[in-house]
């Protein structure tokens, strides 16, 4: 068996309940958990370990073990500094909205199994500067920069990242057209703090995906999401449908999914899915600069093309990296 289907198998035993019970060789463990590591997801070795009762104190078990410890005590941090800002925002009276793992880790069969190297939150443009200052304030945050195209990056005293996004755009249209209601498809959970509609939350992962598989790769664990998302939320079906359809995303959708079936469920490989694995088994979680070229030249129609692109950048998109040009637009040559 190969590593990558080793690790598959141990996926999904802990995630989504398979009762394959695979027995992986003592040579092989090292690079599954390599690639686990590689994908932000070192803690599901261990935890398949744990789960089967080996308490061996080998070099490799104890580093496992370690990882494991760390992605508990980043998951008891995060969830602390996460009640710690929404009380403050409600506070101040400030509508903010809990993104991306913050509610999809809720569908893990253990939240600390959902992984986030930071905190995802929303709130609306014209508070953005209000929010800030009231979590400079109150709880010690510190900006790093000036907000960037869709959001402000802050930490906390301890070294939490907060991403205090004031949009979801995604450089990307149709997509980013859909991506800018999302106020229109948000629940209040208790006091200012909202959610997504599962319909939308479901969308906002797809999308999301979509615009880092374009960009070098997503890695594993959005699909580990999209899954979960697919099987276990409640989310109106036809309004997800139409929001696909609308940002263009239907085709990259059922891909992905059928990608999911093959990796975590009973489903077989396609040639595409066949192609997309090996992208994104290799670009890892945060994707590679590897794949982001080879895509761009794929679609610029060879190097030099491409080349081209990256010198001459079309203007849009240089307002939505560089946002003082719209202010600016001597700057743009």
């Amino acid at each position: 068996m190969e590593t990558k289907a080793m690790l598959f198998s141990l996926i999904k035993e802990e995630i989504f309940g398979s009762n394959e019970n695979a027995e992986i060789p003592s040579a092989h463990w090292e690079k599954v958990y390599a690639l686990a590591c590689l994908h932000d997801l070192g803690h599901i070795p261990a935890s398949a370990l744990e789960r089967k009762g080996v308490a061996e104190q080998d070099e490799l078990s104890q580093r496992m073990f370690k990882t494991q410890m760390t992605a508990l005590y980043r998951y008891e941090l995060n969830c602390h500094e996460l009640k710690a800002i929404c009380r403050v925002l409600t506070e101040e009276q400030i509508p903010h909205m809990l993104l991306k793992g913050s509610v999809i880790r809720d569908l893990y069969p253990k939240p600390y199994l959902r992984t986030s190297c930071d905190i995802d939150l929303l709130v609306k443009e014209e508070d953005l500067a209000k929010s800030a200052a009231a979590l400079e304030a109150k709880l010690g945050y510190a900006a790093s920069k000036e907000p960037a195209f869709h959001d402000l990056s802050l930490y906390s005293p301890s070294g939490v990242h907060l991403e205090l996004h004031f949009n979801l755009l995604e450089h990307s249209m149709p997509m980013d057209s859909v991506l800018s209601r999302v106020w229109e498809f948000s629940l209040l959970r208790e006091g200012y703090t909202y959610v997504q509609e599962a319909a939308f939350l479901l969308f906002h992962t797809v999308a999301h995906m979509a615009y880092h598989f374009s960009h070098g790769g997503c890695g594993i664990k959005p699909f580990m999401d999209l899954k979960l998302l697919h099987d276990k939320a409640d989310y109106d079906k036809e309004v997800f449908s139409s929001l696909c359809r609308q940002a263009g995303l239907g085709e990259f959708y059922e891909q992905a999914l059928r990608l999911c079936e093959v990796w975590f469920g009973a489903g077989t490989h396609t040639p595409l899915t066949l192609q997309m694995e090996a992208y994104l088994l290799r670009g890892g979680v945060y994707g590679s600069t590897e794949n982001h070229v080879a895509l761009g030249r794929q679609r610029a129609g060879g190097k030099l093309r491409y080349a081209l692109k990256r010198i001459w950048m079309p203007k849009e998109q240089l307002k939505m990296r560089y946002p003082n040009m719209k202010k600016s637009a001597l700057m743009i040559p």
